[in-house]
């Protein structure tokens, strides 16, 4: 399954879901995104790789991105070639449970990260935008003028 296609299913189950059961839609939540700084750090690695081919410039982007939500640089090895699917799958659930304004930090560090060679490829907007989706917070203009 390639990326627009996962982004549009995964954006679809959760408007659809939400409509169909409104009584289900998940209330703000209350965690810090310290609580859940391992599946920040992976989901920021994981689009991070799928934006960025390239090894150290996938890296990059990352460390750009973990900068922007007060982490420290990833450390070398080969967690950012992981599956970007299964992280998704993974981490968005309990990424859902953060407090608004941990979202919203965690939002602008995937911006950061996708943004940071100024060249914003269809993989990542599409991932962005069913990430944004799944947290249920709107899409940041910054990445909507960078081509999102």
């Amino acid at each position: 399954m390639e990326v627009f296609e996962y982004a549009l299913a995964l954006m679809l189950r959760v408007q659809l879901g939400d409509a169909l059961e409104p009584s289900r839609v998940p209330r703000p939540g209350r965690l810090e995104l310290a609580d859940l700084e391992t599946q920040g750090r992976d989901l920021i690695l994981a689009l991070a790789h799928l934006g960025h081919g390239d090894g150290s410039q996938a890296r990059a982007a990352a460390d750009a991105g973990l900068a922007r939500a007060g982490w420290a640089p990833a450390p070398p090895g080969p967690r950012l070639r992981e599956d970007w699917r299964e992280v998704f799958e993974r981490v968005l659930p309990p990424l859902t449970g953060l407090r608004p304004q941990a979202k919203g930090t965690l939002v602008a560090a995937l911006a950061v990260t996708v943004a940071w060679d100024r060249q914003v490829q269809v993989a990542e907007a599409e991932s962005l935008r069913a990430i944004c989706a799944v947290l249920r917070v709107p899409l940041p203009l910054a990445a909507a003028s960078l081509g999102a």
